[in-house]
């Protein structure tokens, strides 16, 4: 408490020092060294410090007062928190200047104090950045007079304040001095802090004002209007009167004596609208050829409606009052002035539809009435030619382009058969047939030919020599014929091409006496290319070798594609003696490395391995003996018998190495031990059904026919072969 006393009593004694000073416009060391003090400053201010004092606690934060009048400074305190600032107080004037204090004995040297801990940075002061600056004001009295002895303008420093005059004006009342004349314009009082150069210019308000009333009669009304005694009126409004127009104003009501300007009031009056009967006239713009008469001397009438145009290319959508169309005119409709009003024309647009007579659908297109066409769609037809589109029926009149839409029209189509085969060698009989040497041409089977036991060659003997050409059997049937023994034994012996619509009907194969790997088929021995909606029925082929055998009704092995066929017969591998080597019998294909889909198989399936020492090699199935890595077998449905294969035998494969899907047997197909069963099992009834309504199968009704063909008193579709 002692310490804290001590310093209480040094700060008074500096105030009452600096009192003094601030008076005289001396510092309290100069005071001091007046009064008798010997010493530099530094040691008078080192004399007035007192011991160290406790750290005090730190007081609550005051509440922000009002701004008092600026006293006089004090020494520097130790830099406090930042506080609110507070609003600048008004210059107080200036005191007389004090009498000289004693000087202050010298005090003891106090211990050097702990640091204290730093303050936040307090804020710039207001004016600190405006030291010395000046403005000038400038009183506009706007018609009064300022007080005696009041400058018209004056010079104060930046953040004074303004001891403003209070001019006069006869028969107005003084509303204050403002920055401007509009009503945006500040009020400048007494407490605004100058802060730039300004004129400021007296608001009056009259002491006294007057009522204009506006008698439009008839016109659209107006509001009553007040003037200042002395307010110079040079315009007065203009009223509306519908099919009349405006003449005046009038200070009568008769009419006779006219307002003239300027205006001034002395009194409460009421003014009358003269009119005079308006004629317009009313024009209209079609855009187009049509037109419509323009209307003259129209006066007050009322309209309804407007004459509309008639154009066979555009649909009238309106009378506009201009022309860009972004105002319509409103009925009843009375014109006030001359009028110019434009028609609106919206597109019109035809429908033509579009008869393909059996080419791709078209349906119908639309097309703006009064333009030319340059293109029509152009549908597609197998095997023809579009020959363009036809305004009738019987195909007379040719619709040619550019066509111009003028109506709703139906077009239709016209094709020109074009022979899909022209590039074809045709083949109606046995010498044509046998006589093929091109193995990359193309051949069309145009009858039915019935060998007669006569043997045919083969088509394109092995891998090295396969057939890569074209051959469309268009459903006919080659019948009764004998092919030689070779490793690749079928019509085709090595298919690198495709075969399509053949039938091969009525023949047996007996393979016996070939000393390699064996594939024989109906259609190829080896198939790496595609075979489709070919069928192979009442065949028998047999196999008795010593060497590795494969042999099927469709071909011996498929690498290629095999879909929508048909095969019905017997096809036997025999394995005659005891060798390391496989014997493979199918009602497709012996082996498959390809795609095999949607086919149907009623066959006798049989294959022998020889029992001994490599406990007998056979393998058979209705489909494919074996289904390798890369076969895929789906969509199918199979019936018959499956016998020997005494390694494996199954109703799709007898052996699957990859997919089986699908796929349908009869249920009272024939296995014998052991079997593999990859098929769903249903009766002949349903089985037959299940081609046309399983969600599964999905066979195309356009490739297969329910007219019927009898297997084994089932009932099965039949393939549509063209």
């Amino acid at each position: 408490m002692k310490q804290i006393k001590k310093i209480v009593s040094i700060i008074i004694m500096l105030s009452m020092l600096l009192m003094l000073t601030s008076c005289m416009g001396k510092s309290a060391y100069e005071v001091a060294v007046e009064n008798g003090y010997v010493g530099s400053a530094s040691d008078w201010l080192a004399s007035l410090k007192g011991d160290v004092g406790e750290q005090g606690v730190q007081g609550i934060q005051g509440v922000k007062g009002e701004k008092g009048d600026q006293g006089i400074q004090g020494i520097q305190g130790v830099q406090g928190e930042k506080g609110d600032q507070g609003i600048q107080g008004i210059q107080g004037e200036k005191g007389n200047q004090g009498e000289q204090g004693l000087q202050g004995e010298k005090g003891n040297k106090g211990d050097k104090g702990e640091q204290g801990i730093q303050g936040e940075k307090g804020d710039k002061g207001d004016n600190a950045a405006h030291a010395n600056e000046k403005h000038t004001i400038t009183y506009d009295a706007n018609g009064g007079t300022l007080p005696e002895g009041v400058e018209t303008s004056v010079k104060v420093n930046y953040g004074d304040v303004l001891t403003l005059p209070v001019p006069v004006r006869d028969n107005y009342t003084f509303e204050g001095w403002y920055t401007g004349t509009t009503v945006n314009d500040g009020k400048f009082t007494s407490v605004t802090p100058v802060t730039k150069t300004i004129t400021l210019i007296a608001r009056w308000k009259a002491d006294t004002q007057y009522r204009l009333t506006y008698v439009t009669n008839g016109g659209n009304g107006l509001s009553p209007e007040y003037f200042d005694f002395d307010e110079v009126i040079t315009e007065l409004p203009t009223p509306v009167k519908a099919g009349f127009t405006f003449e005046g104003w009038y200070l009568d009501a008769e009419l006779s004596s006219r307002v003239g300007y300027p205006l001034t009031l002395t009194q409460n009056i009421e003014i009358y609208a003269k009119w005079s009967t308006a004629y317009y006239y009313i024009n209209f713009h079609t855009g187009c050829s049509a037109t419509v008469d323009a209307l003259h001397n129209v006066s007050g009438t009322s309209y309804d409606a407007f004459t509309a145009p008639e154009n066979p290319e555009h649909s009238f959508m309106g009378w506009y009052l201009d022309s860009g169309f972004t105002q319509a005119v409103t009925y009843p409709f009375v014109p006030t002035s001359d009028v110019d009003l434009f028609a609106k024309w919206d597109d019109v647009y035809f429908t033509f539809s579009f008869v393909s007579n059996g080419g791709s659908y078209v349906g119908s297109k639309n097309y703006q009435s009064g333009l030319y066409i340059d293109s029509f769609p152009s549908p597609e037809k197998a095997n023809h030619r579009f020959d363009g589109w036809y305004t009738d029926g019987e195909l007379t009149n040719k619709a040619t382009l550019p066509y111009k839409a003028t109506e709703d029209m139906i077009l239709y189509a016209k094709w020109i058969w074009v022979d899909p085969f022209a590039d074809y060698t045709r083949i109606s009989n046995y010498t044509q047939l046998q006589s093929i040497t091109d193995l990359n041409g193309k051949y069309l089977l145009t009858a039915n030919i019935d060998c007669r036991g006569m043997a045919l060659p083969t088509l394109g003997a092995n891998s090295s020599t396969p057939f890569r050409g074209v051959f469309e059997g268009q459903g006919y049937t080659i019948s009764n014929f004998v092919l030689a023994n070779s490793q690749y034994t079928g019509l085709f012996g090595y298919n690198m091409g495709t075969i399509r619509n053949l039938n091969l009907s009525s023949f047996t194969l007996s393979v016996q006496s070939i000393t390699s790997t064996t594939y024989v088929g109906g259609i190829a021995g080896y198939n790496a290319g595609v075979i489709q909606k070919c069928s192979v029925t009442d065949a028998s082929i047999s196999v008795k070798l010593n060497v590795e055998r494969r042999a099927g009704l469709i071909c011996g092995e498929n690498s290629g594609t095999i879909e929508n066929c048909f095969a019905d017969g017997d096809v036997s591998v025999t394995q005659l003696k005891d060798v390391n080597e496989w014997a493979l019998a199918g009602g497709i294909t012996a082996t498959n490395r390809g795609t095999i889909k949607n086919c149907l198989v009623n066959a006798y399936v049989y294959s022998y391995g020889y029992k001994s020492a490599y406990g007998g090699k056979g393998e058979a199935a209705l489909i494919s003996a074996t289904n390798e890595k890369t076969g895929k077998i789906s969509n199918c449905l199979v019936l018959g018998t499956v016998e020997g294969g005494n390694n494996r035998r199954g109703d799709i494969s007898g052996r699957n190495d990859s997919t089986i899907e699908n796929c349908y047997k009869d249920a009272n197909l024939v296995l014998t031990d052991p079997t593999h069963t990859y098929a769903t099992a249903m009766s002949k009834a349903n089985l037959s059904n299940a081609v046309f309504y399983s969600s599964s199968l999905k066979w195309d009704s356009t490739v297969w026919d329910w007219n019927f063909i009898n297997l084994d008193n089932g009932t099965f579709p039949k393939l549509i072969q063209k």
